[in-house]
């Protein structure tokens, strides 16, 4: 990403004003024809600068089309299903204790597990990465009968959620989720 130029701006900052330097800008640079996109802050006044401007916010249009991504059913399901079983290990103690111990058996990085946070999207991407990263450890230690004779709390967890179907196509349901997120974002900045 680059800054093209800054420029003082002495008037107020409304809408009409700050589309009208945009125009200027673009003009200058001569890249019109190159289909410019704009990143703002949501701000009212950025947004009919960028609506009068005829721009497109690229990160909008991304979180857009990462939001309905999110809401695939069978994105749904995996990111409940990998929900749960990060909220069991925030929650007990003996399984965080014994998935440290699987990650230095099986020399993964001994990373915590992550949980998404529905107003960032990319959460659900890091959510998903770090347990992919933590896969076989998170086996290990779910099927491992230190923590089934313990933990009550497994009970909260599905049979699904404990063998390995939850990871049956854990790449595939990744892939998926990037693509769709990226498909989403070129096509409805394309056709608005």
């Amino acid at each position: 990403m680059y800054v093209l130029q800054t420029r003082d701006m002495p008037e107020s900052h409304t809408g009409n004003n700050l589309a009208e330097h945009l125009r200027k800008a673009i003009a200058e640079w001569g890249i019109a024809e190159k289909d410019p996109v704009i990143v703002t802050d949501n701000a009212s006044n950025m947004t009919i600068a960028a609506e009068e401007a005829e721009f497109k916010c690229y990160a909008h249009t991304l979180n857009l089309a990462a939001q309905r991504a999110l809401k695939i059913t069978a994105v749904t399901r995996l990111l409940g299903r990998v929900r749960r079983i990060v909220s069991f290990f925030r929650r007990s103690t003996t399984a965080n204790h014994m998935l440290k111990e699987k990650q230095r058996l099986l020399q993964l990085p001994e990373h915590k597990l992550m949980t998404d946070v529905v107003t960032r999207w990319n959460s659900a991407h890091d959510m998903l990465e770090r347990f992919l990263e933590q896969q076989l450890a998170i086996c290990a230690t779910l099927l491992s009968s230190e923590v089934s004779k313990t933990e009550k709390d497994l009970c909260t967890l599905t049979e699904s959620d404990v063998t390995f179907d939850v990871l049956e196509k854990p790449w595939y349901y990744y892939c998926m989720f990037t693509f769709m997120a990226a498909r989403l974002a070129t096509s409805c900045f394309l056709s608005s």
